[in-house]
């Protein structure tokens, strides 16, 4: 049999699989379980595995690992044509005797490769990971901390929920770490999440945003040099800064236009709290502000693409040169 497990989420992927692999191959060794990384080994390594067979063996198990020649858009460069040779000609005809398993790090297969259609024709089982939804991801994390004999506040998990913004590797670690603090005291707060775990950039970006709109530089420092702990990205956090700028203009758009906080809440698809919150914002500020303040984002990106400044000098700048009223 051969599976095709994919999902951009590779933790995802990996735990489908560990649990497949326990229940086909509850006994596993070196002789009949192979990982190959395809990323590192030219795929007819995965042939000659699944051709060889030891002595006292009936089954035996092939994974490939990194199998990015199946995905929709790769960033690997293709397999050349005579190390493709001998995995589509194993494909077209695979052993009855080996399990041969394909771990795909990405949401899509590309359905048009010389690959994919002798993979329908040998009967693969493709397993698409779905993503979890922000209930899905609340009910995993009260399970978790439940079997651990942990309670955890509701909006602690609602905190937790936006923290790890849908990555699982990183739901295992915070939910890990988080377990350990509570080990004793068998209870989590929300202020422990808060503190123990780190907010998402575009929620730091948020905040960020807020803070210099609320013309508080101090806050907005502070919030930067958080940030720099973790060794942030600036010009990620440059972008997603403009990204709250324009929402900002589209608000005041439509404030000009005579919307209420809820019709500009329906329009742009926000909360109605965040529609006037921003109304708040932007009370404090003239019609130019947020319109400056994209130009200023776009010249300090440009200056830390370009070397002109360092990327940190240049960040700190725009913090300090940002004006509610220019």
């Amino acid at each position: 049999m051969i599976y095709v497990y994919h999902s951009s989420q590779r933790a995802m992927v990996r735990a489908a699989f560990k649990k497949q692999i326990a229940a086909d191959f509850p006994e596993r060794d070196d002789l009949n379980y192979v990982e190959i990384d395809l990323t590192q080994t030219p795929s007819q390594e995965i042939v000659v595995e699944c051709d060889s067979m030891a002595l006292g063996y009936d089954r035996k198990a092939v994974v490939g690992l990194n199998a990015y020649f199946l995905e929709k858009k790769s960033k690997q460069k293709p397999p050349k044509d005579e190390e493709k040779k001998f995995l589509l000609e194993y494909l077209a005809n695979p052993n009855p005797d080996v399990d041969l398993y394909f771990l795909v790090y990405s949401d899509t297969l590309d359905e048009k490769n010389e690959y994919y259609p002798l993979l329908v024709k040998a009967d693969a089982k493709f397993k698409s990971i779905a993503p979890l939804n922000d209930a899905d991801w609340a009910k995993q994390i009260a399970n978790y901390f439940k079997k651990r004999d942990i309670a955890i506040d509701p909006d602690a998990v609602a905190t937790l929920v936006t923290r790890i913004h849908g990555d699982y590797a990183l739901f295992q670690t915070e939910t890990e770490k988080l377990a350990t603090y509570a080990a004793d005291s068998k209870r989590l707060t929300n202020a422990d999440v808060e503190a123990l775990t780190v907010a998402p950039l575009e929620e730091n970006a948020f905040l960020l945003a807020n803070a210099l709109t609320r013309g508080n530089k101090k806050e907005a420092f502070r919030i930067y040099e958080s940030l720099k702990v973790s060794n942030v990205d600036e010009v990620g956090l440059l972008n997603l800064l403009a990204n709250q700028f324009r929402f900002l203009n589209e608000v005041r758009y439509r404030r000009d236009q005579g919307l209420t906080p809820e019709g500009i809440a329906s329009d742009l698809k926000c909360t109605p709290g965040r529609a006037r919150a921003s109304l708040g914002n932007l009370s404090r500020m003239n019609d130019r502000t947020c319109l400056v303040a994209l130009e200023e984002i776009y010249q300090t990106e440009k200056d830390i693409l370009t070397g002109a400044k360092q990327q940190q000098l240049a960040f700190s700048l725009f913090l300090v040169n940002f004006k509610l009223r220019p």
